[in-house]
């Protein structure tokens, strides 16, 4: 007998994957305006301590150690960086994410 999720599935010619579960693959590509482009991957997707930040980004005695990057893809609206920001009021640095946007509109990259 089949349950009521198979019926709806049948219905539009597919199999119910809550009763029938399939292997799931990871996607190699994905669709970018209606085309298939291939996935970047996140090479600095791995939290570092900030003597080995992937980059250091400066707008006056503000200093931005870039620990980790959530995306491959900086250019997204809303893309984070995980950084340790040293700052006149915290000179020891404090960490926590910041929009990419914000580092890129007020800060020039040293390194």
């Amino acid at each position: 007998m089949t349950k009521g999720c198979c019926e709806v599935a049948a219905m539009f010619g597919q199999v119910c994957l809550d009763c029938n579960p399939v292997k799931r693959t990871r996607r190699k590509t994905a669709l970018v305006d209606g085309v298939a482009r291939p996935v970047l991957k996140n090479l600095c997707g791995k939290t570092v301590k900030r003597a080995d930040a992937y980059e250091v980004w400066q707008a006056g005695s503000w200093t931005w150690y870039v620990l980790k990057k959530w995306q491959a893809d900086d250019d997204k609206p809303f893309a984070r960086w995980f950084c340790d920001v040293v700052t006149p009021i915290v000179p020891q640095g404090e960490m926590g994410d910041v929009y990419v946007a914000e580092i890129k509109r007020n800060a020039r990259r040293v390194k």
